[in-house]
């Protein structure tokens, strides 16, 4: 079990969820490590008022990577939206960095809702289409992380952020929202949208480094409102 003197890296800390696990863990009483391409931007330099060590690099650096997760037994693993090579690549590139530190016990990764049955969603094509481009990049990070040989893994499967439909996210993820007042969507009125707050990603996290043992093999889906 881990203690809240100890140091967790946390990638994507300048981002939703990556943001959220940091501030919560450094509010606990965790060491936080993150890596930024640029040290000096406001949401890095927020971190670091909050008492977050921030390394200079970038996920596919595995040498500035392997530096700053130097004495962390923790690893909180999450991928931006990526194409699936990117994706790939980076996260072999974090669990090599993660093995060359020495010290990293567990890890935490955040994939999404739908991996375990993808063929179960309506919109399902392996062949592709916009549902395989999203899952499949997420099945290789779960399958990546449980063949990764750590002591502990504990996979995370979150639903549509609502951050997405809030600023700033909301101009990037959906602008039409924000600029027109209409999300243009395939959903009936019907439709059941299993929305996740990232604080709730974070609390997951949190629960799961303060109990490795317990929570060590666990897939578990989160939805704070249907």
């Amino acid at each position: 079990m881990s203690t809240s003197t100890s140091t967790i890296f946390v990638t994507g800390a300048t981002g939703c969820q990556g943001g959220a696990v940091a501030r919560l863990l450094l509010s606990s009483g965790y060491t936080v490590h993150t890596i930024s391409r640029n040290p000096n931007s406001r949401q890095s330099q927020h971190l670091k008022s909050l008492g977050a060590n921030t390394f200079t690099g970038s996920l596919d650096d595995e040498s500035a990577l392997v530096v700053g997760m130097k004495g962390c037994i923790g690893l909180f693993l999450v991928i931006p939206p990526a194409p699936y090579e990117t994706t790939i690549k980076y996260t072999t590139t974090i669990l090599a960095a993660a093995k060359s530190a020495k010290s990293i016990q567990h890890i935490v990764v955040s994939t999404t809702l739908g991996t375990d049955r993808p063929e179960r969603m309506a919109a399902w094509d392996p062949n592709g289409g916009m549902l395989a481009m999203v899952i499949k990049p997420k099945i290789a990070m779960e399958e990546l992380v449980c063949a990764a040989g750590f002591k502990y893994h504990s996979i995370l499967r979150p639903g549509n952020f609502m951050a997405n439909f809030v600023a700033p996210k909301i101009s990037v993820v959906n602008p039409e929202l924000e600029k027109k007042g209409v999300y243009p969507t395939s959903y009936t009125r019907a439709t059941r949208i299993p929305m996740i707050d990232e604080a709730d990603t974070a609390k997951f996290t949190l629960a799961a480094f303060a109990d490795p043992e317990r929570f060590h093999g666990k897939a578990i889906a989160l939805v704070s409102q249907l």
